[in-house]
C-alpha cells in the first residue's frame, strides 16, 4: 500500500495460485466494505509480468465486487509505467514524449526574454526531474534506449543556449551539465551507498560484503559479492549492475569513496571517478 494505491501480487505457478489470488482480492474487498470504503473499479487492472513469451497458465477471469478485472500489457504506477514483458521501452519513451512537450513549453514562454542561464536553471529544476524520477528502478541498457534520452537532453540544451547546430560534446562542455548516463549510475551508486550504511530502511539487504581470506592486490576487503547473471535483464537489474560498477569503484588506486561516511562526501568525489570509468 502507498497512500490511497494499493497492489496486490502473487507468484504464480499453478491453477491453485490463480484461485487464491482471488481470494485475496475479495479478502481486501470486503475488508475495505465493513470500512465504508470503494475502489475506482475503473482503474483497477491485472497484468501477468513474465519473460516468457507463451505462457503455459492462461489468466481467468478475476472479479473485484463483482467487476471483470480487465488484464493489461503495462500500467502505471507510482509515476512508473510497468511493462508485463519486464521492459521499461514503454515508460521511457513515454517520458520521452511528455518531457519533449515541456521543452517546447519553456521554448514558447521563456525563450525570448530569458539568458541561457535562466533557461538552464529552469531546464534542471523543472524538466530534468521527468527524465530520471526513480531511474534507479528502471535504468536502461540498450543503446537506443539511452541515447532517445541523451537526445531530450541535447534538445533541451539547444533551447536553452539558442544555438541548433552545436553537437553534442560541445553542448555539454557549454552548459557544463553531466550527461543523463551519467547521472543516472551516480543516483544508484548513491543509493547503494545509503543502503550499505543503513541511510534508509532496506529490510533483508542483499549485498554482503567479500570475505578475503588471502591478500590480494586487485581485490580489497571493501568489495562486494557480484551477483551471477543468465540474462540481460537480470545483469543490468539494480543490485547486480550497482554491484558490479561498486566493485571497479573500489579497485581503483584511490580509496577516497570508500572512506567517506556521509552521502554528501560519497557525492563530491563519485563523479570525477565515473567520468574516468565511462
Amino acid at each position: 500500500m502507498f497512500a490511497d494505491d494499493m497492489a496486490l501480487y502473487r507468484v504464480i505457478t499453478s491453477t491453485n495460485d490463480y484461485v487464491n489470488l482471488q481470494k485475496d482480492i475479495s479478502k481486501v474487498s470486503n475488508f475495505l466494505n465493513t470500512k465504508l470504503l470503494e475502489f475506482n473499479l475503473g482503474k483497477c487492472k491485472f497484468m501477468s509480468v513474465s519473460k516468457k513469451t507463451s505462457r503455459s497458465l492462461k489468466a481467468p477471469t478475476l472479479l473485484l465486487n463483482g467487476y471483470v478485472l480487465q488484464q493489461v500489457s503495462n500500467y502505471k504506477y507510482l509515476g512508473i509505467t510497468i511493462s508485463a514483458d519486464l521492459s521499461w521501452h514503454t515508460h521511457i519513451n513515454t517520458i520521452c514524449n511528455k518531457t519533449r512537450k515541456l521543452i517546447g513549453l519553456l521554448h514558447r514562454r521563456f525563450s525570448e526574454n530569458s539568458s541561457p542561464t535562466t533557461l538552464l536553471k529552469l531546464y534542471t529544476s523543472f524538466v530534468r526531474p521527468h527524465l530520471e524520477y526513480a531511474s534507479s528502478v528502471w535504468n536502461p541498457f540498450h543503446k537506443c534506449e539511452i541515447n532517445n534520452l541523451e537526445k531530450v537532453q541535447r534538445f533541451a540544451m539547444r533551447v536553452c543556449l539558442k544555438k541548433w547546430n552545436l553537437k553534442s560534446e560541445e553542448l555539454l562542455t557549454l552548459t557544463r551539465l553531466p550527461s543523463l548516463q551519467l547521472r543516472r549510475l551516480a543516483a544508484v551508486l548513491c543509493h547503494l551507498f545509503k543502503i550499505l550504511h543503513n541511510l534508509t530502511d532496506f529490510p533483508n539487504n542483499p549485498a554482503t560484503k567479500r570475505n578475503m581470506t588471502y591478500s590480494s592486490r586487485t581485490v580489497n576487503c571493501f568489495t562486494l559479492v557480484p551477483y551471477q547473471c543468465r540474462t540481460s535483464f537480470y545483469k543490468f537489474s539494480f543490485f547486480p549492475h550497482a554491484i558490479t560498477i561498486w566493485n571497479r569503484l573500489v579497485s581503483h588506486k584511490d580509496f577516497t569513496l570508500v572512506d567517506c561516511t556521509s552521502i554528501s562526501s560519497f557525492k563530491s568525489h563519485l563523479y570525477s571517478h565515473l567520468v574516468d570509468m565511462l
